[in-house]
């Protein structure tokens, strides 16, 4: 199995919370759903120790360029005019009890969004949680959810199987829809 890719869905690196960006530029009132993918962009991340057999906590960032998004329209309300890229920073694994591949697990994430715009550069900061169920023909799945986006992610394994040998790099492929403040539980 080691060297073997899958994809492995997993609601990990794309996130939401703190919003910064400059005042104007973007429409007062609520904000239509914008739903927005990576496209051909895949960003690298990394797993410490790894996701396994056996139970760990741990960290992720991410090891390899930014990655860029695709959007069907507004994003908070700003119209982009380019791509708009995405840096995960990184987060925790594990945070309630450890993580297994079999039974899943969860943990939370920050990653920023820049939008380019006619007026200069919006940048979003983006806090969120995510769980995750147990291995399954190959796949993990679960969900994100964010402050301001939310959504579900799927990662292309890299390094590591999760049974002799730890997921220790993924690459992502997500898609998440962002929405007005929405506090989390």
């Amino acid at each position: 199995m080691r060297g073997r890719l899958g994809w492995v869905l997993l609601p990990l690196v794309v996130g939401s919370g703190l919003m910064v960006v400059p005042a104007g530029g973007a429409s007062s009132g609520p904000h239509g759903e914008t739903v927005c993918t990576n496209g051909e962009s895949r960003e690298v991340i990394t797993f410490t120790p790894g996701v396994s057999q056996t139970p760990s906590a741990g960290s992720w960032f991410s090891s390899g360029d930014a990655g860029t998004e695709v959007c069907t329209g507004p994003v908070l309300g700003y119209e982009a005019t380019g791509p708009v890229t995405i840096r995960h920073h990184g987060g925790r694994v594990g945070t309630k009890d450890p993580d297994m591949c079999s039974t899943g697990g969860e943990g939370f994430g920050v990653a920023t969004h820049t939008i380019p715009t006619k007026d200069g550069t919006k940048t979003v900061v983006n806090s969120f949680t995510f769980t995750y169920g147990g291995l399954s023909h190959g796949v993990i799945t679960g969900r994100f959810v964010g402050d301001y986006y939310s959504g579900t992610v799927a990662f292309q394994v890299l390094e590591g199987d999760c049974v002799t040998s730890p997921i220790t790099k993924a690459q992502i492929a997500f898609e998440g829809s962002w929405h007005d403040f929405r506090a989390r539980d």
